[in-house]
């Protein structure tokens, strides 16, 4: 067999704890070939990010390689020099980190840091990296090159911050590429187009891929072998499409079944048994939470080759039941909160909301300014789900945070609880503690130098002027999936789950009204995401709280919301009921959004072009409908000329469109899979 590009030979990690080391990988061994992407996938602590970070050298103070070696072409990374290691890193072998906040120097212009790695790696001017700069924007398909170059990171949406480091990573044109979580803070159109780009880089230079990512249909679409790990060890391990089609891992089978898809519904859960303090030392680490243990598990697990290409660390591989068929059928979901929510009271009343972005700081005109929301209208009712969704840069978190009061609309109300809030610089603690956000960018929500504990008592000192006891605080980790022993630890020294589940904690402290969740789930792994769902809704249920969820996650979207509101470049173009998600008649862009992400799913339309649709919209917002540049439906001049009507498509349905609803209904349901035009009747 050919040297691999980078092969992975029986590797341990484990960081320095007060009692002594803890492992953290075991025993790992893997190998990624020239123009190879290769998926690592599993839950938050399985030792997916310590394995990438033990490949670029990176490991955090405390952690180390124990064992094992990691070879580049044949020479060993580990006893590697430090000339020679600065020869490879950024060239050879780029990284695309998992918070690309943080990944970015905020003191620092995009231009700048895209063009940092090629004038230290390559032999070309800075005239020259500029260009290339604002041809790998457009490769990452971000619009606006000049003005992108020339602005700071907190100037741009995660998605769009997350596009830069991936641009960062194929800089200097490397072999591997290791991306952790890459696609986080994207939408789904956004990620399928990355994707896209990903597979013609592979072809077009051979480029090799450590595809590192929480988001199963995005492992199937892309990986060509994956790998499952569980407590730092291998589970399992095939090509992409056998191990999707017949898992030969009780916890892989498990993993792929509580996750709904655009597909179809979540089949089964994964206990988790929060009250252990660790995983078992010895045997399968998967065992406590296994429904098919049997005392042979207790013993240390051998992968061994159970099928041609097919690695198992699962003594009862052959015994697994067969995966339900009606799990891969495209099914709506029914979400378990669906309520009667249309005469019940509005918690937030948001009427005519307009923000722009000033390019002078005490600028009060228009001049110099960037639109970022434009007359938005919505109710919040208790006991709802209201779902926002569209791509990054859409106007989502804007919204979000003139909701919650970190920024002061231009124009328009905010009215809650009877009082409009928009004009107010400081709102009353009642309100405050009433209206709670679990921020997109985690690990810049916490702070870095206080331990978990801290930051969760600080609501209760807060909203009662109390100390919150022990056992509140220790059921209140519990309830989001925290281990009681994080409590002591620094926020930093958390997973990207972990922290995720910290600030989900927080946020429920005061028990408050309404919980505006900005991507709260997309540092969630598979499991997990799905207990916090249902968490979140048992919550609801027990204070009748309100949520405002924003998420790129479609599927989750159609598993949770009541209501569902589109946005694009600011402005509404669709709201209504849930199953807009479903089955036509919907926006063409909101179409476009769903065709994106079944594309993820390895499905297609029949005769529409989503290429048009996929290409940057222009900077500035002109007459018309906003979306006519990118329409793949677009019926003539006159979504050029004129804003499009707000049509009722049903009730409480409205869509911003020149085609008559009937007409657009025809067009979707000749598009729309099968089983959804039967279910549309």
């Amino acid at each position: 067999m050919a040297e691999p590009l980078l092969a992975i030979d029986a590797l341990s990690i484990a960081y320095r704890g007060p009692r002594g080391d803890v492992p953290v990988v075991r025993d790992l061994t893997m190998r990624i070939d020239e123009g190879e992407i290769v998926g690592l996938v599993g839950e938050s602590g399985s030792g997916k990010t310590s394995v990438a970070l033990a490949m670029l050298n990176y490991l955090p103070r405390g952690g180390r390689v124990t064992s094992g070696d990691i070879r580049y072409r044949g020479a060993s990374l580990l006893t590697a020099s430090q000339s020679e290691r600065r020869k490879i890193y950024g060239r050879r072998i780029a990284h695309v980190a998992q918070d690309s906040a943080n990944a970015l120097n905020p003191a620092l212009r995009i231009g700048l840091q895209l063009a940092e790695g090629m004038l230290r790696h390559l032999d070309i001017s800075a005239a020259d990296a500029r260009k290339r700069a604002l041809g790998l924007l457009d490769e990452v398909h971000l619009r606006g090159g000049e003005r992108i170059l020339e602005s700071y990171p907190h100037m741009l949406s995660g998605g769009m911050q997350q596009r830069v480091c991936i641009a960062m990573a194929l800089a200097c044109d490397p072999d591997l590429i290791v991306m952790d979580e890459p696609t986080t803070g994207l939408d789904a159109s956004t990620e399928a187009a990355i994707f896209d780009l990903l597979r013609e880089l592979k072809a077009r230079r051979r480029l090799s891929v450590l595809f590192i990512s929480h988001n199963l249909a995005a492992v199937r679409g892309m990986a060509d072998r994956a790998i499952v790990m569980y407590g730092g060890r291998c589970m399992e391990a095939g090509g992409t499409a056998a191990l999707f089609a017949r898992p030969l891992h009780r916890y892989t089978q498990m993993l792929l079944h509580s996750l709904p898809t655009m597909r179809g519904r979540a089949s089964e859960t994964i206990d988790m048994p929060w009250q252990a303090s660790k995983m078992p030392d010895t045997g399968c680490p998967f065992r406590d939470r296994c429904d098919l243990a049997v005392d042979a598990c207790a013993q240390a697990p051998a992968l061994v080759e159970v099928a041609p290409g097919r690695l198992s660390a699962c003594v009862r591989w052959s015994d697994l039941p067969a995966r339900d068929a009606a799990n891969d059928a495209i099914a709506p979901e029914t979400p378990a909160n669906v309520n009667e929510t249309g005469a019940r009271a509005a918690v937030i009343a948001v009427r005519e909301l307009s923000h722009r972005y000033r390019g002078r700081l005490l600028a009060r005109s228009t001049r110099n300014t960037r639109l970022a929301l434009d007359r938005v209208n919505f109710e919040l009712r208790q006991g709802e789900v209201l779902a926002i969704i569209g791509e990054s840069g859409s106007g989502k978190t804007t919204l979000a945070r003139c909701i919650v009061g970190l920024q002061q609309p231009f124009a328009g109300s905010i009215v809650i609880d009877d009082v409009d809030v928009a004009p107010l610089a400081k709102r009353p603690r009642r309100l405050a503690r009433n209206l709670q956000i679990v921020f997109q960018n985690i690990a810049g929500s916490l702070h870095p130098r206080k331990r978990v504990r801290k930051i969760l008592e600080r609501p209760f000192l807060l909203y009662e002027n109390r100390n919150a006891t022990d056992v509140q605080l220790d059921a209140l980790a519990h309830s989001v999936g925290l281990r009681s022993e994080l409590l002591d630890k620094m926020s930093h020294r958390l997973s990207g789950g972990e922290r995720q589940r910290a600030a989900l904690a927080r946020a429920f402290a005061p028990r408050p009204k309404v919980i505006v969740l900005d991507e709260a789930f997309s540092a969630l792994d598979v499991s997990m995401k799905m207990k916090v769902r249902n968490l979140l809704q048992q919550k609801k249920a027990e204070i009748d709280a309100s949520y405002l969820l924003i998420s790129h996650d479609l599927p989750l979207v159609r598993s949770m919301a009541d209501r569902v509101l589109v946005l694009f470049q600011g402005a509404i173009c669709e709201s209504g009921p849930r199953h807009l998600t479903d089955t036509p008649p919907c926006h063409p862009y909101t179409e476009t959004l769903l065709w994106s992400a079944l594309a993820l799913e390895s499905m297609a339309p029949r005769h529409l072009d989503l290429e048009r649709a996929s290409q940057p919209s222009p900077a500035e917002i002109g007459p018309g409908c906003r979306f006519h540049h990118r329409c793949p439906r677009k019926v003539g001049e006159v979504c050029e000329r004129e804003a499009p009507p707000l049509r009722d498509a049903g009730p409480a349905h409205t869509i911003a469109c020149h085609i008559p609803i009937v007409e657009l209904a025809k067009m979707q349901r000749d598009e729309f899979p099968v089983a959804v035009k039967e279910a549309q009747g």
